[in-house]
């Protein structure tokens, strides 16, 4: 597990464009056990909104080669977590320059 620190190191690194993460939830889905197989596939995952079934994640770019290992594990363990479907956009330019 990471610690604040490792993280914020992580986050001040891959700073900038990187990617948001959809993640549509099930009623059974446990919010903190997702955020936990997310930070550890991707170490700069932040947590942008968790409202009604949808949580909204930013990721930073330097966490994309994990990307492939993060989609199998939540893949196969979508019915375990609570997740109906997960979606990962590029940020975009115009969100880069509102966030800064």
């Amino acid at each position: 597990m990471t610690t604040r620190k490792t993280r914020a190191a992580t986050a001040s690194v891959c700073a900038g464009a990187g990617y948001h993460m959809a993640i549509v939830k099930k009623p059974t889905c446990d919010t903190r056990a997702v955020m936990e197989v997310v930070i550890s596939f991707a170490p700069s995952a932040e947590l942008e909104s968790n409202v009604g079934t949808e949580m909204a994640l930013r990721i930073g770019r330097c966490d994309q080669p994990a990307f492939k290992h993060l989609f199998s594990h939540l893949e196969e363990n979508k019915e375990k977590l609570g997740i109906a479907s997960f979606g990962v956009s590029v940020t975009t330019l115009e969100e880069v320059f509102l966030r800064y």
